[in-house]
């Protein structure tokens, strides 16, 4: 069987969800263009007809628009990555393969591009047309920013890495930096092999700006545009990495034991102890003290869970 390799991925070992490894049973046959511009048409307007696609024994409609001048395409490989774009994920090519055989058709969808077939909306799409041997329709685009891309589609899809990666392609230096950091500093954390937690963006953002609100994660903080007006910082500073590893820790360890309510409230908490201390503060002694199969009770503030570190660190 042949590798099928778009932006990067090996299709033969993605399983489709319930529906089994993809084999590849035939190609799509007698395309001699890439891309289908249908010539202008006299009134009325005919529809462009597709004809069924299959998939592991599935047979799907395809349906399209009425407007018969929107260029397709059954030929996947003449897109390209766009660099400002989030990393593909297996399963939203997952969501759009499984919708398509729940419902037992495949409604056409747009991939908007820049000139040079840079797919800036509908990476996903691509790949999951390119799976099930489906048509996609065309549009090209001017040329948008990392705001623009993520703003034109769901919020919650882009989680803070993926907003942090886009900023970072961009040659953002602050971006680039705090994407460097996180990476060391998770890479460092299980190499140190005592079960940490990966520290989240949000996270590090708290920790390194000092500002507990930022655990709530970016919606709550002003959105993916937050990258842009943060100030350059000291990566360097070996404290980072030490309430990186209390953080780590707390959340893998001493989380409460039953129902939480709001778990970040626990984060907020710990940085409240630690900046409010920070001139006096052991954090190796608290961290030691938390390594004493030490649990936090549930409590309903930041203000509450601080308390507790209080009397734990006396």
């Amino acid at each position: 069987m042949k590798k099928m390799n778009l932006f990067g991925i090996i299709w033969k070992n993605i399983k489709i969800g319930r529906i089994g490894q993809f084999e590849k049973e035939k190609q799509i046959k007698n395309i001699s263009s890439p891309i289908f511009s249908p010539p202008v048409l006299s009134s009325p307007l005919l529809p462009v007809l597709f004809p069924p696609i299959e998939f592991n024994g599935i047979k799907m409609l395809v349906k399209g628009f009425t407007n018969p001048y929107i260029p397709w395409t059954y030929d996947m490989s003449i897109f390209k990555k766009f660099d400002c774009n989030r990393p593909e994920e297996n399963k939203g090519v997952k969501k759009i393969i499984n919708s398509a055989l729940n419902i037992g058709c495949w409604v056409i969808p747009f991939v908007i591009v820049t000139d040079d077939m840079r797919v800036q909306l509908g990476q996903h799409t691509v790949i999951a047309a390119e799976i099930l041997h489906a048509p996609v329709y065309i549009i090209t685009s001017v040329e948008l920013t990392p705001e623009e891309i993520i703003a034109r589609e769901i919020c919650t899809r882009w989680t803070g890495n993926n907003a942090l990666q886009t900023y970072a392609a961009t040659k953002m230096e602050t971006a680039e930096n705090l994407l460097n950091l996180f990476n060391n500093i998770n890479i460092s954390l299980k190499n140190e092999k005592k079960g940490y937690r990966k520290l989240t963006i949000p996270q590090l953002l708290a920790i390194s700006y000092k500002n507990p609100h930022y655990i709530g994660g970016l919606a709550t903080n002003g959105g993916i545009t937050l990258f842009k007006t943060l100030a350059p910082y000291n990566m360097l500073d070996e404290k980072i990495y030490k309430i990186a590893q209390i953080f780590a820790h707390a959340q893998k360890n001493c989380m409460p034991i039953g129902i939480t309510i709001r778990p970040q409230y626990i984060s907020m908490g710990i940085l409240k102890f630690i900046f409010d201390n920070e001139a006096t503060i052991d954090l190796d002694k608290l961290l030691n003290k938390l390594n004493d199969d030490f649990h936090f009770t549930v409590a309903v503030s930041p203000e509450k869970y601080c308390k507790q570190l209080q009397n734990l660190y006396k």
